[in-house]
């Protein structure tokens, strides 16, 4: 047999097959029950598949590298298998929306409340702004109370002129 690696050995055989053993593994937790299958991966990128001699044990008549492979399902077949029985499917759902819309009340009140409360916070600015009776003048960028410039003199209520 003519290889193009000359460090690649050619063993084919045909009488007696090679057992390859694959029992001191750890196993894989198979739910499927599907069993494994041999997988026999040769030059040139071949892949052949085959069934077990005997659990965990492959036979093989030509080189290359082996190993035990295991079909996995499909998400659609996973599907099928697992099947929810329809009054869990409403129940679930009437849960979920009630939370939802729980949640939406929720944060409605939320809004609610804030809307109320500014519109409150206005009214008191607007309420203090027209019936202040300070006179206010602007000091930069502020609002500041300001005294007025005339004061009342100051006028004695006795005469402590020594006379009562």
């Amino acid at each position: 047999m003519v290889r193009s690696n000359p460090f690649e050995l050619g063993i084919e055989a045909a009488e007696k097959p090679i057992r390859i053993d694959f029992r001191n593994i750890t196993r894989v937790n198979n739910e499927s029950g599907t069993r494994p299958l041999c997988a026999s991966f040769e030059g040139h990128g071949k892949v052949a598949l085959a069934k077990e001699a005997s659990p965990y044990i492959c036979i093989a008549k030509r080189h290359g590298h082996f190993g035990l492979v295991i079909e996995k399902p499909s998400p659609v077949e996973l599907n099928k298998s697992k099947r929810v029985s329809p009054w869990k499917v409403a129940v679930g759902s009437s849960v979920g929306s009630a939370l939802g819309v729980f949640l939406l009340g929720l944060l409605l009140v939320a809004m609610f409340v804030r809307v109320k409360k500014r519109s409150r916070m206005e009214e008191m600015e607007r309420r203090a702004y027209e019936e202040e009776a300070l006179q206010v003048s602007m000091v930069g960028h502020v609002r500041a109370p300001t005294a007025s410039g005339t004061r009342t003199t100051p006028t004695l209520e006795h005469d402590f002129n020594g006379t009562p």
